[in-house]
């Protein structure tokens, strides 16, 4: 066929809510994927501070979060099928409960089309762990708009297929991909990263892929499935 190999619909910025009428926006064509016009850009963190890789020189900080299990709470439907009220709402809330890295008003338009990935360097206190991380649209007033966000169960985090337990303390390089967006950040703007160690409901992968489910404690969880807005398929389960 003689179209596009890509075509979507870019977003333009929106103010946080739960339910929207009409998204702005734009079509976005391209011939080929990966396309030849994406440019990627490296941001490297620092303490509240999401900046261009080439401009950060600063040593390298430790940072520590342990986040209330109540983040994930404004996170909107997992997959609510247009049963609105659906959408993630304001994200302060929640990143009151997160590490956040912030960006300085952008100088001119950005835009993001593809699977934004955060590259990490941690260690955790428990041998099961989780860390999810969301991008975030902030506004001159403060405002910030969910884009995207990835979750990563730890144990997963060299293969889905074998998981393995992490060892408290040591040091592991995770990639945190998140879901693919076409996005526009519009000069003033912010570009935040924000990473939790919960996030409401956890995804589950390997022979439970397509799981999600609420930690009981380090060993325990409860463990459903989502059908028709309703959990189903309900246990508790010793899941390591």
């Amino acid at each position: 066929m003689d179209e596009p190999a890509l075509k979507i619909w870019m977003q333009d910025s929106v103010p946080p809510t739960t339910h929207y009428v009409q998204r702005p926006g734009r079509r976005v064509a391209e011939n080929s994927w990966p396309s030849p016009a994406i440019v990627p850009r490296h941001y490297r963190l620092l303490p509240g501070k999401l900046l261009e890789a080439r401009l950060a020189t600063a040593p390298e900080t430790a940072m520590t979060i342990q986040s209330p299990l109540t983040v994930g709470l404004f996170a909107g439907k997992w997959c609510s099928y247009a049963a609105a009220p659906d959408l993630a709402h304001d994200q302060r809330q929640e990143d009151g409960g997160a590490l956040i890295f912030e960006s300085t008003p952008l100088t001119s338009a950005v835009e993001i089309l593809g699977s934004p990935t955060a590259k990490l360097e941690l260690s955790s206190n428990k041998p099961l762990a989780m860390v999810a991380a969301r991008l975030s649209d902030v506004a001159p007033d403060g405002k910030a708009t969910r884009v995207t966000y990835g979750l990563l169960n730890l144990t997963h985090h060299q293969s889905s297929e074998h998981p393995e337990r992490l060892r408290p303390g040591k040091r592991y390089t995770v990639t945190v991909p998140m879901n693919h967006i076409a996005q526009s950040f519009p000069k003033g703007h912010r570009l935040r990263l924000s990473l939790s160690t919960s996030y409401k409901l956890e995804s589950l992968k390997g022979n439970r892929k397509g799981q999600h489910s609420i930690r009981i404690n380090d060993q325990w969880r409860l463990c459903f499935v989502w059908v028709d807005g309703n959990a189903d398929c309900v246990e508790i389960a010793d899941y390591h």
